[in-house]
């Protein structure tokens, strides 16, 4: 399996110790927000620079921490990345990355679906920030969709919006429109299984959670719903000749078998100092 690492100079990618996770079952957006990260970077491929970016979002399980996004996200950041997040406290906090090595400390990518993960750890000369992280009991496990009256919140930075000025991650709700089935994943040729969602836009979320909260509003009324889970990640855009579109998710149980994976790969090597 493909492994690679993204190594902070200074304090991002090492988070592990003492994060906060979100592990009841009554939260709300506002709890969840700090855990969505924003990865970009600036590729100088051809001496033509081009920012590269994506959203991701931290989990724990059994005291580790992970970062997850799409595969195709983390494949295509480059040496030089930032990672920026909205902490407990609403302030943007950034971190420079320093590029993607050939480490222990690596990506590990699910073997079918677009997920990636990587274990990552908090140096112990650093307090930990304010941030949380979902807790791996919150991945939604089972091999079914959400129904179709389920409203779907989704978290994240489509087209860098809301990344200048006050930092804030954009959120949108939508209706999964599928049961799961299997498809050809949007950039490449690998059968997988996903559900879609009824907003084609959602797909600009890439890599972005999709999270069921216990309370929403929809057309103006409060709709309670099943208790808190995250329900998989945003994957891209499916499309037909017509130009028909759907927004394709990934699974949550397959974020859940990636982070087991990432779990069981050598422990992340010491954290800087």
């Amino acid at each position: 399996m493909t492994r690679f690492i993204l190594r902070a100079a200074g304090l991002f990618i090492a988070i592990a110790a003492s994060l906060p996770c979100v592990s009841r079952a009554d939260l709300q957006l506002a709890d969840v927000i700090p855990s969505v990260v924003y990865l970009h970077g600036i590729s100088r491929a051809a001496d033509k620079p081009t920012l590269l970016a994506g959203t991701g979002f931290l989990v724990t399980k059994d005291d580790q921490y992970f970062i997850v996004t799409a595969q195709h996200v983390a494949q295509a950041l480059p040496p030089e990345t930032m990672a920026t997040f909205r902490n407990r406290n609403g302030e943007a906090v950034s971190f420079e990355v320093s590029g993607l090595h050939a480490d222990p400390a690596a990506w590990v990518w699910h073997p079918e679906a677009d997920v990636a993960a990587m274990r990552v750890v908090l140096p112990a000369s650093d307090a930990p920030p304010a941030v949380v992280a979902v807790a791996f009991d919150q991945l939604a496990k089972k091999d079914e969709a959400p129904g179709v009256d389920t409203v779907l919140t989704v978290v994240g930075f489509p087209l860098n919006l809301a990344t200048e000025g006050k930092f804030s991650p954009v959120i949108k709700s939508a209706h999964p429109a599928s049961e799961l089935f299997r498809h050809d994943r949007f950039d490449k040729h690998v059968e997988t299984t996903m559900f879609v969602l009824d907003d084609p836009t959602i797909a600009a979320f890439r890599g972005a959670p999709a999270f069921q909260l216990p309370y929403v509003r929809s057309g103006g009324v409060g709709v309670i719903q099943a208790k808190f889970a995250c329900v998989g990640l945003i994957h891209g855009t499916l499309t037909d000749r017509s130009g028909g579109q759907y927004a394709a998710v990934v699974p949550a149980f397959y974020i859940a078998e990636t982070v087991r994976l990432a779990s069981r790969a050598a422990p992340p090597a010491e954290a800087p100092k």
